[in-house]
């Protein structure tokens, strides 16, 4: 019964949960970076914030807008294939 009701039931709530915790994850990264990091893409917007340079700042917010998006397919991905005994969605998400 657990394996079969119980824990097929809890995975929705687990990738309800487990969408918006990507986004914030990658956010508290970029955040840990301009603290303290020597290295990465938070230092790298922190260096052209100083120096005024625009087109690196737009370089390391595109990196990082194709790391969430790649994220969240892959989170989408293994949400399709855990759950692909419930039925679609008719509502767009």
């Amino acid at each position: 019964m657990t394996r079969t009701v119980i824990v097929p039931s809890t995975m929705a709530w687990l990738f309800a949960s487990l969408t918006p915790a990507v986004s914030f994850s990658l956010i508290g990264v970029i955040v840990g970076e301009f603290i303290g990091a020597e290295h990465g893409i938070g230092r790298m917007i922190i260096e052209a914030e100083a120096r005024g340079e625009a087109a690196g700042m737009m370089v390391a917010v595109f990196v990082l807008m194709i790391v969430g998006v790649i994220l969240a397919a892959g989170v989408r991905r293994i949400q399709a294939y855990l759950l692909r005994w419930r039925p679609a969605s008719t509502m767009a998400a």
